[in-house]
């Protein structure tokens, strides 16, 4: 259902006089929209579309094509629109407040509320805990209003104990026509730390991921009625769409464990919390892109169960898109839901999940493992095209990535090149390296991913470099887990000239990660957590391949072939030839090279 009528509202209403038609004239307040003036009414408890049409003086055929989501049904605190020039018998009721201009449901316009006199002042004692976005978005005003009235905030940023002054509440919120506080949790936030340990998770591992335009961001509470809604709807109206009501907007579900009934969260269901911040992020990039936007974010509680009740829900039955936990018996639940409602249904978390290849609803967006490995093979023939392989194999310790090697080396053999194979006892030695011909190219390969196991091959590899004339006869190919590699780890990855294939990456020091850090501290008073993959990156890139893709053709042949670029992410979905779905089949190769500089290339 599109709730956009119901998140706009940003006065009181003062309650209709009901009389009898015949004798008395009725008085609705008047708003602009989209540059044309409306009467704008507040649906009461109790009231049925008869009632309201019989006040009114309308047929239920006119309501619905003034407020298409009517005929969803009726809910108190809708508020519906109504053309002037289409209404007879209806008063102007003056106000002595300034004239709002206000967004409709399904108007595909945007407009900000022009106020007429400075706000008087209230002020808000700062709390442990509480951020910028949780503060304005109680409050109902802008961030904006906020520094403008407390011009410190602005500059040294929130701290606990702060007086801040704000807007009178009779002013609306002048930018962003904020109504209603979203309850993202506004806890202390946990910071995962980057695990540089030999068992760190990625997505090239048989678990889960660890997991411009001015846009309005509308916000409605918790439905605590509601077990397993966690972050009811939040909606976005584009800037650029005519001034007519419009039927179509895109509808995504976000069902993931945020575990908002959990007293203290666990690092990993912050992270839950995190991707859906991003999501809105991405949301609010694209305000002005297309269609409205409609977003609902419910919580699984970790429960079959839960999610089985969520497939009654409205929202989630009427979407164009469902993102899905990584627990594999709930995400084949909602796979088979989509299956047997024509409803795209995105996999971003599960790495090894394959609902995909008998289900023709699902997006599988981590490429699998299999493809993976054949892109890398593939990319690394041609990155390193005049130099021999040199596979670097322990006779005890972890050999990983063996089925990578092997499909290296059948690749090598079918080509009709050479490669070195190189076992060693504990450590890597230079002696075990006495046999390679100096003058030659080579690339160094090992046979694991982990930091344990680089530890015990660098040093020899950089004794092996350093004692040549030219360092450029050197190479050394790795693996995604080398992305959590830190201090004197990847100061020898740039030293060899790594080069590492990956699902994802974040150059923090980029500057699109930059700026993506410093808009998440506006909104959420923080920066994000200290995750790989960063969740907070990952749901904005998602948000904004999704948005995207359905934007165009809303129906279930949307563009999902789409090339996106991201901070973090790539997408780009394809049909495999014998499967069902479509998957990403998007690869990162990235370069520490030895000045410093970090190159990300998609392939």
């Amino acid at each position: 259902m599109n709730y956009m009528n119901h998140i706009c509202r940003f006065t009181a209403f003062t309650s209709l006089l009901m009389l009898c038609a015949s004798a008395f004239a009725i008085e609705l307040p008047v708003t602009s929209v989209g540059g044309k003036e409306c009467y704008y009414y507040s649906v009461k408890p109790k009231e049925t579309v008869f009632s309201i049409c019989r006040m009114l003086g309308i047929s239920r055929s006119e309501l619905v094509k003034f407020n298409p989501s009517v005929s969803d049904g009726l809910r108190a605190g809708q508020t519906l629109y109504f053309p002037v020039d289409k209404l007879k018998g209806i008063d102007r009721k003056e106000t002595t407040t300034a004239r709002e201009t206000i967004v409709p449901e399904n108007s595909g316009n945007y407009a900000t509320t022009q106020t007429s006199q400075l706000p008087k002042a209230r002020f808000h004692h700062v709390s442990k805990g509480e951020t910028i976005y949780g503060i304005t978005h109680k409050y109902g005003i802008t961030e904006e209003q906020l520094f403008a009235l407390n011009p410190s905030v602005s500059r040294n940023g929130l701290k606990q104990g702060t007086i801040l002054t704000l807007p009178d509440e009779s002013v609306a919120a002048t930018s962003q026509n904020i109504v209603a506080q979203t309850n993202i949790p506004e806890k202390e936030p946990v910071l995962v730390k980057e695990n540089t340990s030999d068992n760190v998770t990625l997505n090239d591992s048989d678990n889960t991921v660890q997991t411009e335009n001015n846009l309005r961001h509308d916000r409605i509470p918790v439905n605590n009625s509601s077990a397993n809604t966690a972050y009811e709807t939040e909606s976005y109206a584009p800037d650029n769409s005519s001034s007519e009501i419009e039927v179509d907007s895109i509808r995504v579900s976000i069902i993931l464990p945020f575990m908002l009934n959990d007293e203290n969260q666990s690092k990993q269901t912050q992270l839950y919390t995190e991707f859906y911040r991003g999501f809105l992020m991405a949301a609010d990039s694209l305000r002005s892109y297309g269609l409205p936007l409609h977003i609902s974010a419910h919580d699984t509680n970790g429960s079959i169960d839960s999610v089985k009740a969520l497939l009654q829900n409205e929202h989630v039955r009427k979407s164009d898109i469902i993102i899905t936990p990584d627990n594999e018996d709930h995400l084949n639940e909602l796979a088979r839901f989509g299956q047997e409602n024509s409803i795209n249904i995105m996999n971003i978390f599960a790495v090894r999940n394959t609902a995909y290849t008998t289900n023709e609803t699902v997006l599988q967006a981590n490429i699998p493992h299999s493809l993976m490995y054949a892109k890398a093979v593939e990319e690394l023939t041609k990155t390193y095209p005049d130099y021999q392989p040199v596979f670097l194999i322990p006779t005890e310790g972890k050999t990983d990535k063996m089925e990578f090697i092997t499909e290296l080396r059948n690749a090598v053999i079918s080509s009709g090149k050479t490669f070195n194979e190189i076992k060693y006892d504990g450590m890597l030695s230079l002696n075990d390296l006495v046999a390679l011909d100096r003058s030659k190219k080579y690339v160094f390969i090992p046979a694991s991913g982990s930091q344990i196991e680089f530890s015990k091959i660098i040093s020899a590899l950089k004794s092996y470099k350093e004692s040549l004339d030219d360092y450029s006869l050197v190479q050394l190919f790795g693996y995604p887990e080398w992305i959590t590699f830190r201090k004197e780890s990847l100061e020898n990855m740039h030293f060899m000239n790594a080069t590492i294939y990956s699902r994802f990456f974040n150059d923090a020091q980029s500057e699109r990660s930059r700026n993506f850090e410093a808009s998440y501290r506006k909104w959420f008073g923080d920066k994000p957590m200290n995750a790989i993959p960063v969740q907070g990156i990952l749901g904005f890139d998602t948000g904004m391949f999704i948005i995207k893709a359905l934007n165009d053709n809303i129906d279930h042949d949307a563009d999902f072939e789409l090339y996106y670029d991201g901070i973090q992410n790539n997408y780009h979905f394809i049909k495999p030839a014998n499967d069902y779905g479509k998957i990403n089949d998007s690869l990162y190769f990235i370069n520490f090279r030895p000045s410093g500089i970090i190159d990300r290339r998609a392939i």
